[in-house]
């Protein structure tokens, strides 16, 4: 069937129509107000430069690669938004009740306060310099091909983090539920301790000189292009990747055995001097002030020798 204009195209939608999918058709969307029980709306593929007025049922708004620039308000009821590839500079105040957002590919430089129910976020390939907090439910993390120099306290729920192509020094500290971590061409020194449950990592294209311990359920593991030194053992295609990491990690904890016994060693005397300075000789010139032994005595004029000595003795 052949429509000559999007609106032609929309009359065969009932008013109660629940669900709209149409791409490849249209330069704009037309009124939407007559559909009172909308729930979704899919319009990707298509020419938009605006969206309408949104209906206030609205749960789910898929908009990806179309050519806008804005979008309307946001229905309070929404819970999925997705607007990659668009030419979106800002979000709109997004509402409490969104659980998933995707917007790659867009001229973002900057995130609205994001919502403590959101638990999917992916805003791969944008200009964003920094994150605002992070809500506490989130699960999955992805900001790609930014200029993020740092990253904020990560939420204890979080399952993947993908932060590849920034400009990170280092990274927070990783919750024990991250099971994805990707943090490949970045300017990383070094690592933080990693979670017990990490299955995937690459972390190649950075500057690590050494490796922090890999945890048992490790399953793959890609550092390549790092300084790193070179007594680690490197790939072999004769290895499975099972195997690579168990050696990789037995040789990695026998390396680190050494370097803190070269540290201990190194630092002997300065950490002998801290402890006494800092902790032995205050307690022992607290104990043993003449006013310590005065406030014993407080009370016991009327002790005898041996008490006295006895007292004494104990001082």
């Amino acid at each position: 069937m052949d429509f000559q204009t999007i609106e032609e195209f929309f009359t065969l939608f009932s008013d109660y129509a629940e669900e709209i999918n149409f791409e490849f058709i249209s330069d704009h969307l037309p009124d939407l107000s007559r559909f009172y029980k909308l729930k979704k709306l899919r319009c990707c593929n298509n020419q938009h430069t605006y969206l309408p007025p949104l209906p206030s049922t609205l749960i789910l708004l898929s908009c990806d690669r179309n050519q806008l620039t804005s979008l309307p308000l946001l229905p309070s009821t929404l819970e999925y938004l997705y607007c990659s590839g668009n030419q979106l500079t800002y979000l709109p105040l997004l509402p409490s009740t969104l659980k998933g957002l995707r917007c790659d590919r867009n001229q973002l430089t900057y995130l609205p306060l994001l919502p403590s129910a959101l638990k999917s976020l992916y805003f791969h390939s944008n200009q964003l310099t920094c994150l605002p907090l992070l809500p506490s439910t989130l699960r999955e993390l992805g900001c790609n091909n930014n200029q993020l120099t740092y990253l904020p306290p990560l939420p204890s729920t979080l399952t993947e983090l993908w932060c590849d192509n920034n400009n990170l020094t280092y990274l927070p500290l990783l919750p024990s539920t991250i099971k994805i971590l990707s943090c490949t061409n970045n300017q990383l020194t070094y690592l933080p301790p990693l979670p017990s449950n990490l299955k995937i990592m690459y972390c190649y294209n950075n500057e690590l000189s050494c490796l922090p311990l890999l945890p048992s359920t490790l399953e793959i593991f890609y550092f390549n292009n790092n300084p790193i030194l070179d007594y680690y053992i490197k790939p072999d295609e004769s290895l499975s990747m099972t195997d690579y990491i168990t050696q990789l990690r037995n040789q990695i904890e026998i390396i680190n055995q050494f370097r803190e016994l070269f540290y201990a060693l190194k630092y002997k005397k300065q950490f002998q001097y801290l402890l006494w300075v800092r902790i032995r000789e205050p307690k022992i010139r607290n104990k043993y002030h003449p006013s310590n032994l005065m406030a014993m005595l407080e009370g016991k004029e009327e002790s005898t020798l041996d008490e006295l000595d006895e007292l004494l003795e104990k001082w």
